[in-house]
């Protein structure tokens, strides 16, 4: 049921910011419900499309989702987000190289994009693609020190690539920033083990699988269970 029921002496802006509202509370489908009517006062507004794509990717309708995104992009072909949420929708379905295409456009339009350069690293991981993850990452943490997740995936690309030993100072300072770093505790013990430190390691991997139980993310925990 709609919490913000269709009136139409309601503004444009009324329906957008309870949308937005609802989207933060994951009421995504009544959020959709408000940015329809929003797009139907104003049917060139950027931001109502954008954030009705971030409700149905959140939801899993994820062409449906492009479909908005596509349409913003059309509206302002120079809105960084657009094309960093199109390029999120596009990862999940793993259509790496067009994501890739997307996160490189949002950072040439804001070269500051932390969050874009970590995305692109993400998806040349799953290319094998490891030294130019390694350069993506790079870039996320020249941006931003404090960016633990960047750690986490450039200590990864290193030991794809057989470099175990230079990847465990990633994954340290990961931990070092964020001690609730999940995959920072996974992927540092998965190392450990190989490097024939098999306690420490478990021990690893059993802190994250703790913190991802308790952060409720059951789908990290099944995964964490499969590396065990």
């Amino acid at each position: 049921m709609n919490n913000f029921p269709i009136n139409p002496e309601r503004t444009v802006e009324e329906y957008f910011h309870k949308g937005i509202e609802l989207n933060a509370q994951y009421d995504f489908r009544n959020a959709i419900l408000n940015f329809d009517e929003a797009i139907k006062l104003n049917p060139n507004y950027v931001e109502a499309y954008r954030n009705r794509g971030i409700a149905k990717h959140s939801m899993k309708n994820y062409f449906d989702a492009l479909t908005d995104y596509d349409s913003a992009i059309r509206l302002d072909p120079n809105n960084s987000n657009s094309y960093y949420n199109r390029g999120n929708t596009k990862y999940v379905l793993k259509h790496y190289e067009a994501a890739i295409l997307d996160y490189e456009k949002a950072i040439n339009l804001y070269s500051n994009f932390v969050l874009a350069y970590y995305w692109c690293g993400q998806c040349k991981l799953n290319l094998t693609l490891y030294f130019e993850a390694i350069s993506d990452n790079d870039m996320a943490i020249r941006l931003d020190p404090k960016a633990d997740y960047a750690y986490v995936a450039r200590g990864i690309a290193k030991a794809r690539l057989g470099h175990n030993e230079a990847a465990m100072p990633d994954f340290e300072k990961a931990i070092e920033i964020n001690p609730r770093s999940i995959l920072g505790h996974v992927n540092r013990g998965i190392f450990r083990k190989e490097l024939g430190e098999k306690t420490e390691g478990e021990r690893d991997i059993q802190r994250g699988l703790l913190l991802a139980e308790e952060a409720g993310n059951q789908e990290l925990v099944e995964s964490i269970k499969e590396s065990i």
